[in-house]
């Protein structure tokens, strides 16, 4: 019972209904929710328990029956029955553990939440189509997380609690499931920057979450937004021009550009059912894999990325092109080819893949393909 302090009104024990009330009671429903702490450690409750029993003994006015666990445990203070309850009640690390994954205890965060919240909501704009996908990104992580770490809790909750500590999961769940739990943790702090430019330096950083927990498949749909969100054009040609075709992908770099036309020239007997694209990387600045930014240009036939055009450097910049592709254009066959691939000839390159025609079917996804006898 919830009363604005009163002499008037007086509150019964327990604070469960009040008396001499004067105007209307209102049903609080589910508006209202009390958040009751009642234990906390051994000594808080032992002083506890010593101050409300020893004023329940000296109160003459009220019924025996009242306040029965406070006047029982105090009763108890002198003896190791107290002792003996608390160990009931409590629980080990690794029980506290096999109860959050198993979903039987959990952590309750409605207070620090709602003082979040109201403070997001007081600095909050317009919802972006980004902000929309990094909330889709977290709700959909978090229960990935919740069910993998519910599932590893299984396989120790199935043992009985006086046999489980002889098993290594007793002791190692809580480490078994630390990389998800960081995975999680790391992608709401990566994500809070509501800036493109400054998320996307953050790739290197987001790629070894993703590797904390690479089954999260949704981080790739958030990488695709923010890619859209920062190089909106550049998507749109990369997705018109490649998204579910044949794409050959030249491999090269500036010096050696202009003799990329000749191989792509020798490709026109295969008619139209392709399209040709040349990787470049970086001509002037060299960074380090821990300065990868993400990002791209697409002009319609070169697709620059941010890893050095050297050749030390072309298994990042491959890397980069299969990433941004799947991200973004997933075609129906990717072929890579070096700039060295002798006069790339049509007939050579079919040649190629007449000795596997089950691979090459694979590759297209037709019955004959470029091919076929």
């Amino acid at each position: 019972m919830l009363h604005r302090a009163s002499e008037t009104v007086p509150a019964a024990q327990g604070n469960h209904s009040v008396s001499d009330l004067t105007g209307p009671g209102v049903a609080a429903g589910p508006r209202l929710r009390i958040l009751h702490y009642p234990y906390r450690t051994l000594t808080h409750y032992k002083d506890k328990i010593r101050l409300g029993g020893a004023a329940y003994g000296r109160n003459t006015t009220l019924d025996q029956g009242i306040g029965a666990t406070w006047r029982s445990h105090y009763a108890a203070l002198e003896t190791d029955a107290l002792d003996r309850f608390w160990l009931e009640l409590a629980q080990t690390p690794e029980e506290i553990a096999i109860g959050i994954y198993a979903n039987e205890l959990f952590q309750d965060t409605r207070v620090s939440d709602f003082f979040a919240q109201a403070q997001a909501e007081a600095q909050s704009k317009a919802p972006t189509p980004l902000a929309a996908a990094r909330a889709h990104l977290l709700e959909r992580s978090e229960v990935l997380v919740s069910d993998f770490t519910r599932s590893q809790a299984q396989f120790i909750k199935q043992a009985g609690r006086d046999l489980r500590w002889h098993r290594p999961m007793y002791h190692n769940l809580r480490f078994a499931v630390s990389s998800a739990e960081a995975h999680l943790q790391q992608l709401q702090q990566l994500t809070a920057e509501s800036d493109p430019p400054k998320l996307c330096r953050q790739l290197p950083a987001l790629r070894d979450v993703f590797s904390l927990f690479p089954r999260n498949g949704f981080l790739r749909q958030y990488l695709a937004a923010l890619l859209e969100s920062a190089f909106g054009p550049a998507v749109a040609r990369l997705r018109a021009d490649c998204a579910g075709k044949r794409v050959i992908l030249h491999t090269s770099c500036h010096p050696r550009l202009a003799a990329t036309a000749e191989p792509i020239a020798s490709f026109r007997p295969l008619g139209e059912g392709y399209r040709h694209v040349i990787l470049l990387g970086e001509a002037q600045l060299v960074r380090s894999e821990a300065e990868m930014p993400l990002g791209f240009d697409y002009d319609g036939e070169i697709l620059r990325v941010p890893a050095p055009d050297n050749y030390e450097s072309l298994h990042r910049k491959l890397f980069y092109a299969y990433m941004l592709f799947d991200l973004l254009a997933p075609p129906e066959a990717l072929i890579k080819i070096d700039r060295q691939y002798p006069a790339a000839r049509c007939s050579r390159f079919c040649r190629l893949y007449r000795r596997d025609c089950r691979l090459w079917c694979t590759l297209c996804r037709t019955s004959g393909g470029w091919c076929a006898p």
